[in-house]
Formats: C-alpha cells, sequence, structure tokens
C-alpha cells in the first residue's frame, strides 16, 4: 500500500518541481529512486521561494501534502504556471486546484 507522498511522486507531471516540507529531501528522493522518477527535482518549500522561484519559473510545481503554503505562495504557483503556459493547476495535499 502506498502513502501520500508515494502517490504524489509517482503522478507528477514529468520533469516537475516537488516541494518538500524542509531541507531533508532524503525520503522523496528515496521514493522517486524506487519508482525510477529520476526526472523530478525535490525542494525545500523555503529554499523555492527564497532562491529559486524569481516571477518567471517554468516547470509544473507538485506541493507535498505535509506541506503549509501561505496564500501568496499559492499565488505565486499559479502565476508560475499561467505565465509559463503550463497546465494551471496545483496539486495540494493529494486535490487539484484549477486556475479559471
Amino acid at each position: 500500500m502506498s502513502g501520500t507522498t508515494t502517490n504524489q511522486i509517482i503522478n507528477a507531471p514529468e520533469n516537475s518541481v516537488y516541494l518538500w516540507m524542509n531541507g531533508d529531501i532524503a525520503y522523496p528522493r528515496t521514493i522517486a529512486m524506487k519508482y525510477n522518477r529520476n526526472d523530478i527535482t525535490f525542494m525545500s518549500v523555503y529554499m523555492f521561494f527564497r532562491y529559486q522561484y524569481h516571477g518567471g519559473y517554468c516547470r509544473y510545481i507538485v506541493a507535498d501534502h505535509n506541506c503549509v503554503l501561505d496564500f501568496d505562495q499559492i499565488e505565486k504557483i499559479f502565476i508560475n504556471n499561467e505565465r509559463c503556459k503550463c497546465k494551471t493547476k496545483l496539486i495540494l495535499d493529494s486535490k487539484e486546484y484549477l486556475v479559471i
């Protein structure tokens, strides 16, 4: 039986960024390797928004179900996906949120 994180990693779009709740990304990387998902980049929420996100990021973003995102961070993810003409949805807490 697979857990929520495992299911999110398995179902993450190709070449996506997977946001993890803290800097210890060994656990999600181990899951990804087990399911041959070497295309996913793992980052902590803090590192992503502090150093990686600059408004022009163009990769699908999946937030782990345990991530705590504030409204501003969720809004930035939606705006990022719209600018990049990526699928305009965010997977958060195993639910998909669509931008209309």
